[in-house]
């Protein structure tokens, strides 16, 4: 296989690719790489974050691995029993 790389310009969700002549294979495998569109936020939605950004900031639980967690949970559960 050969790699051949060319620009395309993509238009309501389609590109038009025109090889160079000197590919005459009858099959190819294509492969999109783009750089995204930053993310559009508005105000309301910065608030949002902002807020929760905060939240997370101030909480005073402690931080502890997944593992420690199932480990406390299990214990609970079979203290049900």
């Amino acid at each position: 296989m050969r790699v051949n790389e060319l620009d395309a310009t993509i238009t309501k969700g389609e590109t038009l690719v025109k090889l160079p002549a000197g590919i005459t294979a009858e099959k190819a495998r294509v492969i999109v790489l783009f750089e995204p569109e930053p993310m559009v936020t508005s105000d309301a939605n910065a608030e949002v974050l902002e807020f929760l950004d905060g939240i997370v900031d101030q909480r005073d639980w402690p931080v502890m691995p997944k593992e420690d967690i199932d480990r406390m949970l299990d214990d609970e559960s079979s203290s049900w029993d």
